[in-house]
C-alpha cells in the first residue's frame, strides 16, 4: 500500500483515547443498579449462596466423620478427608470473593489481602488437585 498523501487521512484511522472519535468503555453503573436488575442478581447471589452452604456443610460433615469415626480411618478416608479440607478452603477463599467481585467495579479489599487471596486460592487448588492425585495412585 501506498503511503497517504496527508496525515489527516492516516489519523483517522488510528483509534486512541484522546481523540475526537475515540471510544470510551462503558462507565460502571454501581452494585445499586446491578441489585436492582432482579433477573440477574437473584439467580447469582442465590447460586452462590447454594454453593457455599452446601460446600461448606457437605465439608465440615466429612471432615467431622473421618475425625469421629474410628472404622473411617483408613488411607482412603484420610485423603478424602484432606479433599474435604481442600475444598473446604476453596468455598471460604473463592466463592465470597468472586460474589464481591461480580458486584464491585474493580478490588476494595486492599493489595495484601489482593494477594493473599489470590495465593490461598491457587495453593488450595493445587492441594485439591494433588489429593485427587494420591487418591487415584493409591486405588
Amino acid at each position: 500500500m501506498a503511503a497517504p498523501d496527508n496525515f489527516e487521512s492516516a489519523e483517522k484511522n488510528v483509534s486512541n483515547s484522546t481523540g475526537p472519535n475515540a471510544t470510551l468503555p462503558e462507565p460502571y453503573v454501581g452494585a445499586a443498579a446491578i441489585l436492582e436488575n432482579l433477573p440477574v442478581s437473584v439467580p447469582t447471589i442465590l447460586t452462590y449462596a447454594v454453593c457455599f452452604l452446601l460446600g461448606t456443610v457437605g465439608n465440615v460433615l466429612v471432615i467431622f466423620s473421618v475425625a469421629r469415626f474410628r472404622r473411617l480411618r483408613s488411607t482412603t478416608n484420610y485423603l478424602l478427608g484432606n479433599l474435604a479440607t481442600a475444598d473446604l478452603l476453596i468455598v471460604a477463599l473463592c466463592v465470597p470473593v468472586k460474589a464481591a467481585e461480580f458486584f464491585l467495579p474493580s478490588w476494595q479489599l486492599g493489595g495484601f489481602l489482593c494477594k493473599a487471596t489470590a495465593l490461598l486460592q491457587f495453593l488450595s487448588v493445587i492441594c485439591s488437585v494433588l489429593t485427587l492425585t494420591c487418591i487415584s495412585i493409591e486405588r
